[in-house]
C-alpha cells in the first residue's frame, strides 16, 4: 500500500486562536496535540477532545468563581447552551456554601444547585460544599444536581438523659415508638433503708398502669450506693417489653409501645441520692 504524506495547516495554541479557520477547514493545535475544524465564524475553529483530553476531562472541569452561594463557572471552550443533553462539569470549590446555592456557567444565567435527599430534589444546605472539594454538577434541564452529598439523613441519636433518683418509686419518659432498646443505669443510687429488691416496671399508657418486668438483689443500707445497669428493649412496638441486667431479667406482656419506666423497690423506701442516665440505642 502507497501512502501519501498530508499535512494539516498547524500552530501553537496562541496563534491558532488568533485565526478563524473556513468552514469546514481541518487544522491542528500543535500545543495541546489537538485537532480542530473550522465553522467560519469561531475564532480558533471547533477544538476535538484527544485522548489525553479524554483522560484529565479538560473540558469538563470549570474555573470557579463568584461566591460561597452564588458560584460561576467558566469553561475553556465556553458552553454555549443549558440546553441539548446532560451537561455535566467538574469543579475545585472555592469557598463554604452557607445554604441555598446557585450556578451560572459562563454567563448563560443564574441556575440553582440541588441534591437529592430523601427521596426529593431540595435545595443545599449550609456545608454542603466544602471549600477545597471537588464536586461534579449535571443539567436537568431545570436546574443543576450535585452528585456525590448523602441522600438520607443519618439516625440522630439524642444525648443521654440524666435525672436526679428521688421519691418513691422513680418514673422516667421513654419513646419506644422510635427506638427500641434503651440503656438504663443507676449510679450511686441510695435509699431511706434497706430494701429486698429494686424493681422496674413499664406502662404504654402514660403511667396508667404499669407491668413488672424485672427485679434484682437487694441493693444496700442506708448510706451505702448502689449501681445498677439495664437494657429495656421492645422489638415490636405492639409486642413483649425485656429487660436485661447484671441482676436481673424479665418479660412483660404489652399490646402497643411501651412510654415510661418506673424503678422502685418492694419495701416502699425513698429513693434519697443517685442519678438515672438514659440512653437510646436502636432506631425502629
Amino acid at each position: 500500500m502507497t501512502t501519501t504524506q498530508t499535512q494539516l495547516r498547524r500552530d501553537t495554541a496562541t496563534n491558532v486562536q488568533a485565526a478563524t479557520p473556513a468552514a469546514g477547514e481541518p487544522g491542528y493545535d500543535s500545543t495541546n496535540k489537538r485537532f480542530i475544524i473550522g465553522d467560519g465564524v469561531t475564532a480558533g475553529g471547533i477544538p476535538h477532545a484527544s485522548f489525553a483530553d479524554v483522560q484529565k476531562q479538560g473540558f469538563a472541569y470549570s474555573t470557579v468563581g463568584g461566591t460561597a452561594n452564588a458560584i460561576t463557572l467558566t469553561n475553556s471552550p465556553a458552553v454555549t447552551s443549558y440546553s441539548g443533553g446532560c451537561l455535566k462539569l467538574q469543579f475545585k470549590a472555592a469557598n463554604t456554601n452557607s445554604g441555598t446555592t446557585t450556578v451560572n456557567v459562563d454567563g448563560l444565567g443564574t441556575k440553582n444547585i440541588y441534591k437529592l435527599y430523601n427521596g426529593s430534589l431540595v435545595a443545599l444546605s449550609a456545608g454542603d460544599i466544602v471549600s477545597g472539594a471537588i464536586y461534579e454538577i449535571a443539567y436537568d434541564g431545570t436546574q443543576f444536581q450535585i452528585k456525590g452529598l448523602p441522600n438520607a439523613a443519618p439516625d440522630a441519636y439524642p444525648g443521654a438523659v440524666t435525672g436526679a433518683l428521688s421519691g418513691h418509686p422513680f418514673a422516667l419518659t421513654v419513646d419506644f415508638t422510635t427506638y427500641s432498646a434503651y440503656s438504663l443505669i443507676i449510679v450511686e443510687g441510695n435509699s431511706s433503708g434497706l430494701a429486698s429488691n429494686l424493681a422496674l416496671e413499664v406502662s404504654s399508657n402514660g403511667g396508667g398502669l404499669y407491668v413488672p418486668i424485672g427485679t434484682s438483689g437487694a441493693f444496700g443500707q442506708t448510706g451505702a450506693a448502689f449501681y445498677r445497669s439495664y437494657i429495656v428493649t421492645q422489638p415490636s412496638a405492639s409486642g413483649p417489653a425485656y429487660a436485661v441486667g447484671e441482676q436481673t431479667g424479665g418479660k412483660a406482656a404489652m399490646s402497643a409501645a411501651v412510654n415510661r419506666v418506673r424503678i422502685g423497690n418492694d419495701n416502699g423506701y425513698v429513693f434519697t441520692g443517685g442519678s438515672v442516665i438514659l440512653q437510646p440505642l436502636t432506631k425502629r
